[in-house]
């Protein structure tokens, strides 16, 4: 997920009152604490953001309580970030609608540099973000109109934005469970099976860039004429050919577009849409031998825009680790107390069960 909150401060990695000589086994046996993180900054409302504290709040409070381990060898950080607009990359519709923000908590663990403790980089950390999805739409069908020079004039009303996923995860009891790495999971939580994203389907797709095709064609008739007129541009000829040969390409690739949009029935046009489909190709599916991704888009009509922009309107549940493993394919993790303490409260189920019936159905 990308991340979005903006946390002001940094962590402290002096440690005091230790008399024996600094040794990485030694500072394994010094009992940690929990502690607060470092304090939020955000331009939310003050009423907002009071509701949004006790939620997040209470969700602290349940891993806490549950956990009988009491860290050694280091500090468990918890605390509360919250969105800043204009940092938040989720679409503008969206962020219009409902306030992200999110609770961590993360392990980090003693050890010696230059004769001092520090405290580890975490490398196990569990996070719950509302509003917030592990999926990102960093493309855009929108063609602004240009300026003389160039220029965008128009501002992207990121109505038409989209992304890959490599999988389409299927929704199961309201939530949706989404492995993005090896050691990086994910939990999002749902109103009524609904989803906050959606594939686009084949025909959608090749209009989008029939349309964005066209429009980039505009553009490149209006620099060919440009070039084609200017009497003070050394070798505008080459200029001009350049354009020609691009408006070539464009309107090829419309071409095969209209030719898969007409030969399809409607069925196989109303199935997801692929990378690689953009120049008019058409896959049945994407296998190991000839992969792609699957296009998606926000869902925009699944949110709410009548809600308090503080209410949950979907939850997403993160537990990140690392590890290797040995030689006899036996895994280790890092902060291996930390993370077994995770795994006996059963951290996905239990924050599953607390936040599942808070999102605004």
């Amino acid at each position: 997920m990308k991340k979005v909150l903006i946390i002001i401060g940094g962590v402290l990695f002096g440690h005091t009152g230790f008399a024996q000589d600094c040794t990485n086994e030694n500072v394994s046996k010094i009992p940690g604490k929990w502690k607060p993180g470092m304090r939020g900054s955000s331009d939310q409302t003050a009423a907002d953001m009071a509701k949004e504290k006790v939620l997040l709040n209470d969700m602290a409070q349940t891993i806490r309580t549950n956990f009988t381990w009491q860290p050694v060898g280091g500090d468990i950080t918890y605390g509360n970030v919250y969105s800043i607009r204009g940092l938040d990359y989720r679409p503008l519709p969206v962020i219009k609608i409902c306030n992200q923000y999110e609770n961590y908590v993360f392990y980090q663990h003693y050890f010696c540099a230059n004769g001092k403790i520090a405290r580890e980089d975490y490398s196990i950390r569990v996070s719950a973000t509302i509003n917030d999805i592990p999926l990102s739409f960093p493309y855009t069908f929108f063609q602004s109109k240009k300026d003389k020079f160039g220029n965008d004039i128009d501002k992207d009303p990121e109505t038409a934005k989209y992304g890959f996923i490599d999988q389409l995860p299927e929704v199961k009891n309201g939530m949706i469970e989404y492995k993005k790495t090896a050691s990086t999971i994910y939990r999002i939580l749902t109103k009524s099976g609904q989803l906050p994203y959606m594939p686009m389907s084949k025909k959608e797709y090749y209009e989008n860039w029939k349309i964005r095709y066209a429009k980039m064609n505009e553009q490149n008739e209006a620099m060919k004429l440009k070039f084609a007129q200017a009497t003070n541009i050394p070798d505008s000829k080459k200029d001009v050919e350049m354009y020609e040969g691009q408006i070539a390409q464009l309107k090829g690739y419309i071409s095969k577009i209209d030719a898969t949009l007409n030969s399809k029935p409607a069925a196989a046009l109303a199935l997801p849409a692929f990378t690689g489909e953009e120049e008019g190709e058409y896959f049945e599916s994407s296998t190991k031998q000839d992969p792609h991704q699957y296009i998606i888009k926000p869902n925009l009509a699944y949110y709410n825009d009548k809600l308090p922009k503080s209410s949950p309107q979907v939850i997403t549940v993160c537990f990140s680790y690392s590890y290797f493993t040995d030689k006899y394919g036996d895994k280790h993790y890092a902060d291996e107390a930390f993370y077994n303490e995770m795994e006996r409260i059963k951290i996905l189920d239990l924050l599953t069960s607390k936040l599942l019936p808070l999102i605004t159905r």
